[in-house]
């Protein structure tokens, strides 16, 4: 959990590099928020949240961040289902931006509460939740534009692949070689 697995980076790296290619934004979402949903049981800890969140278990904190503490174990599975229910809603273009807000919360808050188990690159779901919750991604491939005929296929502005591009180079020209 703490070294960094080269596959989870890969798949982190691909899921972003998506930007890259010429395709469009709804299809960003719906990938990028498919691996937010399969990335959730398995990196962020839903499947062994009973042995990681004990009550009492002690745990190395953020700086600046330490006065969060876990809530019961029940509450943190409603956190995890809040936040894969925020992933899906995010994949499925379903209530877009208070699907982001759903995976954000919890995101950030979890991400938080452990400083040990997160790799290098964990807080890049978080930056690209916060970007998408800006970005009007939810016109193409996505429930919201086809429920609302006038975000069906709506122009994107430019400015919104243009922050996802630079999220991507500033990934790719700081990460290790």
């Amino acid at each position: 959990m703490g070294s960094v697995d080269a596959t989870y980076v890969c798949t982190i790296t691909s899921a972003v590099a998506v930007v890259e290619k010429t395709i469009g934004e709804g299809e960003l979402v719906v990938d990028g928020g498919l691996l937010m949903v399969l990335d959730i049981p398995q990196e962020r800890g839903l499947s062994y949240l009973d042995h990681k969140y004990l009550d009492g278990l002690d745990v190395c904190r953020f700086p600046l961040f330490n006065f969060l503490q876990p809530l019961t174990l029940d509450w943190m599975y409603l956190t995890y289902v809040i936040m894969l229910l925020g992933a899906l809603g995010i994949t499925l273009g379903c209530f877009y931006r208070l699907s982001c807000l759903l995976f954000l919360l919890p995101y950030w808050y979890v991400f938080f509460l452990d400083k040990t188990s997160w790799n290098n690159h964990s807080y890049l779901y978080g930056l690209i939740g916060f970007q998408l919750t800006l970005l009007n991604a939810n016109r193409y491939w996505s429930i919201d534009g086809f429920l609302n005929p006038r975000k069906r296929n709506a122009h994107v502005p430019l400015w919104n692949y243009t922050l996802l591009r630079t999220q991507q180079w500033l990934l790719q020209s700081t990460a290790d070689p």
